[in-house]
């Protein structure tokens, strides 16, 4: 009895996870009017390498012309010194970009706080569309908390990440996706 009542839950779940995978498996860069790169950890002040596929991926959208500003994200860890949003901008000046064409948002701890203080950003620069960078299975909850905001947002996810390397690293990550997803629909954010 109790596994028919569940079959129906698990059938939305794996749907779900099918959609983790099917928006995370899409590119949609287009111009913008900034890229917005979602934080990941810092180490000491240097990107992790998840947060480095992720400017990378934006270095590259940057160059190809698609936007003319880099917006960082992501708050100060507890016990961390720097915020990720702040060595990731330091990345991306090491890396030619302009300081004058990056803003950070360095106070969100979640990515709805981070996505919320963007739109800040993105209103005071008078700034409407963004290419969504992070990793593939963060991008339909992204795109949805952006949408939610009134973003117009393109997802590009990054392909150089390590999370993508390690099949079982990325399996978690996808599997816990329609939990936070759903959680972010019940207003407990994330």
């Amino acid at each position: 009895m109790i596994v028919l009542l569940l079959m129906p839950v698990f059938g939305v779940y794996l749907a779900m996870v099918v959609q983790v995978y099917r928006i995370g498996a899409q590119d949609n860069a287009r111009p913008a009017d900034a890229i917005i790169v979602l934080g990941a950890a810092q180490w000491s002040g240097k990107p992790s390498p998840v947060l480095q596929a992720r400017l990378d991926h934006a270095l590259d959208l940057y160059h190809q012309g698609l936007a003319q500003h880099i917006i960082t994200s992501g708050g100060t860890g507890n016990g961390d010194e720097y915020s990720e949003a702040d060595v990731a901008a330091v990345y991306l000046q090491q890396h030619g970009v302009p300081t004058s064409a990056i803003a950070e948002e360095d106070a969100g701890r979640d990515t709805w706080q981070s996505m919320q203080d963007i739109k800040a950003i993105m209103q005071l620069y008078r700034w409407h569309s963004a290419i969504l960078v992070s990793d593939p299975f963060h991008m339909w909850r992204a795109d949805k908390m952006a949408s939610d905001l009134g973003i117009v947002a393109y997802t590009s996810p990054t392909r150089t990440s390590p999370i993508g390397y390690d099949k079982w690293w990325e399996l978690q990550y996808v599997a816990r996706e329609p939990i936070s997803f759903v959680a972010y629909l019940l207003g407990l954010k994330d």
